[in-house]
């Protein structure tokens, strides 16, 4: 699938749910247009990005407001304000050249009960059972096998996960850079599944609604989610779902200077 294939289809997905001029009075614009090659490049100099590409629309926009449904993810643990502008702000085919690249999936023997459900769910026949290979030149990192392995025995290698966090902050470097304070992030904290919107199933929440929130520090929004989800759950649902704790890219947010974990929670 290419990049115009890409927009294509997010052109008829976000119709389909209700996306539309008529139910907005605004239209529905892709940052990067539907071929994904209109951008701009800012410059990061981050720990593994230089530069970034961004969708040329950023460009003519006053404020940035990030509205994110949270739910779990396969790639990040948790499906937050950071990840989402850092995975969605950047162009199709940086995402997948830069911010995927190096990025590998294996499979744990130990774990493993030789169901092959993975490797007949694969949509481009990436997963060998018999060698217990996910070849990395073939996965376009999709994470249903992740997703649907019923032992959890997918998962990914740890160096190139430590990479994708690292350099999904340095996106997010790169969108302070453009809109320094002109920035807010509302996290919407119901209906909250084990994994994202984009997957083409479901399943029952992991915790009843608990609100909205909001506030202009990525890092203390998504971290007061976390808080509160886990709260009510009990235990670290993404953690478990995923083997990842999604603090540990909070604390490094932190320390990259994009926010700060210490928040206030004050409701309206």
């Amino acid at each position: 699938m290419d990049v115009l294939d890409d927009g294509l289809e997010t052109l008829a997905r976000v119709n389909e749910v209700g996306y539309s001029f008529q139910t907005l009075q605004t239209p529905f614009m892709i940052a990067d247009n539907i071929t994904g090659y209109n951008f701009f490049e800012v410059f990061v100099q981050g720990d593994y990005l230089p530069r970034i590409e961004l969708g040329t629309e950023f460009k003519d926009v006053q404020m940035l407001i990030c509205l994110t449904h949270v739910t779990g993810d396969p790639f990040y643990g948790y499906f937050g304000s950071i990840s989402h502008i850092s995975s969605r702000s950047v162009t199709k085919e940086f995402k997948k050249k830069k911010l995927l690249a190096n990025l590998r999936l294996e499979i744990d023997e130990r774990r493993c009960n030789g169901c092959n459900l993975c490797s007949k769910i694969c949509p481009v026949g990436a997963i060998n059972t018999d060698a217990l290979k996910i070849d990395a030149n073939t996965c376009i990192k999709c994470g249903y096998c992740i997703i649907l392995c019923p032992t959890r025995a997918i998962m990914l290698e740890e160096s190139s996960r430590k990479m994708f966090i690292g350099k999904s902050l340095d996106v997010v470097k790169g969108i302070k850079r453009v809109f320094d304070e002109r920035m807010f992030f509302v996290n919407i904290l119901m209906n909250v599944i084990p994994y994202p919107d984009n997957m083409p199933f479901s399943s029952k929440p992991i915790v009843e609604d608990i609100g909205i929130l909001g506030s202009k520090d990525p890092v203390a929004v998504d971290k007061a989610s976390l808080d509160l989800i886990i709260k009510q759950c009990k235990y670290n649902a993404f953690e478990d779902l995923y083997g990842v704790d999604p603090n540990e890219m909070l604390v490094l947010a932190e320390r990259d200077k994009i926010g700060r974990t210490k928040y206030n929670l004050v409701e309206v």
